[in-house]
C-alpha cells in the first residue's frame, strides 16, 4: 500500500512539472493552478454570457427585420414629416409650396416668383423628390374630393398646395401597402394628422 502511494505521488510530481507556473490565456479564458486559490470560468458565468448574447441578438434582429406593418407606419411618419416641413417652409418662408403625388413618387414644387403660372422643383435638401418603397402607392384627394370615398380618375387631383397662411384646400393622402393603409389629412389651417382610418 505504501509502495502504491509513493508511486502515485511520484507520478503526480512528474505531471506537475508540465503544468505552467503562471496563468495563460486561451480563447479569452484563464487557466490557473488551483493550488494558489484561484479559479477559472464557471458554468454559471458562461450561461450568463450566452444569455446576454442571445438578448443582444434578439434586439438587433427586431430592429433590422421590420414587419410590413412597421414599415408602413415608418413610411407614413416620414411622409408626414416631409409634409410638415413643406407647410412650415411656406409659412415661414413666405412662398407657395406644392406637393405633387403621382403613384409611387412624391415631388415638392415652388411657385416661380417671376412667373406665377410656373412651378419649379424645390431646391431645398429636405424637399427633394422621393420614391415610395416597393409595393407602396399614394393616392390624394383634395378639396371637396377629400370627402369622397371613390373619386373618379378624371376628377382626382394630384397636388397639395401650402400657402403662407395655410393650405389652399383640405386634402387626404392615403398611403397604401400590402399591410394596410395610413391616412394623412390636412385642414384649411394647415393642421396635419396621421391615422389608420380616414379623417
Amino acid at each position: 500500500m505504501t509502495a502504491i502511494s509513493k508511486e502515485n505521488s511520484s507520478i503526480g510530481a512528474a505531471f506537475e512539472a508540465f503544468l505552467p507556473a503562471k496563468a495563460h490565456q486561451c480563447w479569452g479564458f484563464s487557466f490557473r493552478s488551483a493550488r494558489k486559490g484561484q479559479r477559472g470560468v464557471t458554468l454559471i458565468e458562461l450561461l450568463v454570457v450566452v444569455l446576454l448574447l442571445g438578448i443582444a441578438v434578439s434586439v438587433a434582429s427586431a430592429k433590422l427585420f421590420q414587419t410590413d406593418g412597421e414599415k408602413l407606419q415608418l413610411e407614413g411618419e416620414r411622409l408626414m414629416a416631409a409634409l410638415q416641413f413643406a407647410r412650415d417652409e411656406a409659412a415661414f418662408g413666405g412662398r407657395i409650396v406644392a406637393v405633387s403625388v403621382t403613384g409611387s413618387e412624391i415631388r415638392f414644387l415652388e411657385r416661380d416668383l417671376a412667373d406665377p403660372s410656373r412651378w419649379n422643383a424645390s431646391a431645398i435638401a429636405e424637399l427633394q423628390p422621393r420614391m415610395l418603397p416597393d409595393a407602396f402607392t399614394a393616392e390624394l384627394r383634395v378639396g371637396a374630393l377629400a370627402n369622397q370615398k371613390n373619386p373618379s380618375e378624371s376628377t382626382r387631383q394630384t397636388n397639395i398646395v401650402f400657402l403662407p397662411i395655410g393650405v389652399a384646400a383640405p386634402f387626404e393622402l392615403t398611403l397604401q401597402s400590402p399591410a394596410g393603409a395610413r391616412h394623412i389629412s390636412g385642414d384649411a389651417l394647415g393642421n396635419l394628422k396621421l391615422g389608420r382610418e380616414p379623417a
